[in-house]
């Protein structure tokens, strides 16, 4: 079976890996549509492949042969998440000096690996990576399920022929990039009242969208 786990980017990418057995994934290459395919088509590694990229990065076949989990997190908290990632890691997209900067920020694509164009913003930076696996043939997979009710997730995957953990791994167990708390919600003890509103504003302005997961 031929696996790939996608995922923007602090969405709870290592904790569904790790949720597989997968305590060494394999990357996907970045930055090269010909190369991305060239190594998508020559994979015979048994480990789990992980990617942040959007869904142009791929040729239509990679959805054929492969069995795509892209994994999904509440917008704030993914938010919440990569603010304190670039806080840690000031040279991928800079220096932000509180949340509400960096949420409207346009991202440094000097250093994006990931994005297939520019963002107004980090909100459009998560959305269009969203959108660009509407309709296409994932199976998705929501990060406050494997946290909330790992039993859920479980026999999704059973269901699937996919190997999963009977038990859900603890933070720290396995792989993870920069964990922080992986807490569900966490946005809510970083991120103003005034600020939440203007997002789910901006985000129902810009996409149509009343509500964002």
């Amino acid at each position: 079976m031929k696996l790939l786990v996608v995922s923007h980017e602090r969405s709870g990418t290592h904790l569904t890996l790790n949720s597989l057995y997968e305590d060494n994934c394999a990357n996907v290459p970045t930055n090269d549509k010909l190369k991305i395919n060239n190594f998508l088509s020559q994979y015979n590694d048994s480990r789990i492949l992980k990617s942040h990229h959007p869904s142009e990065w791929f040729d239509d076949w990679v959805f054929d042969e492969y069995k795509i989990i892209y994994v999904t997190r509440n917008i704030f908290d993914t938010l919440t998440s990569m603010y304190f990632y670039c806080k840690r890691h000031t040279n991928i997209f800079g220096n932000f000096s509180n949340i509400e900067e960096f949420v409207w920020a346009t991202p440094n694509m000097s250093n994006d690996d990931y994005s297939y164009s520019t963002p107004k913003t980090f909100i459009d930076r998560i959305l269009n990576h969203r959108l660009s696996y509407n309709n296409k043939p994932v199976i998705e997979v929501e990060y406050e399920t494997i946290v909330n009710n790992y039993n859920t997730f479980n026999q999704q995957m059973k269901s699937l022929k996919i190997p999963v953990r009977d038990l859900k791994p603890k933070m720290g167990q396995g792989q993870y990039v920069s964990p922080r708390k992986g807490i569900v919600g966490d946005y809510k003890n970083n991120m103003s009242s005034e600020l939440i509103k203007d997002i789910t504003n901006y985000i129902h302005k810009e996409y149509g969208y009343d509500t964002v997961k």
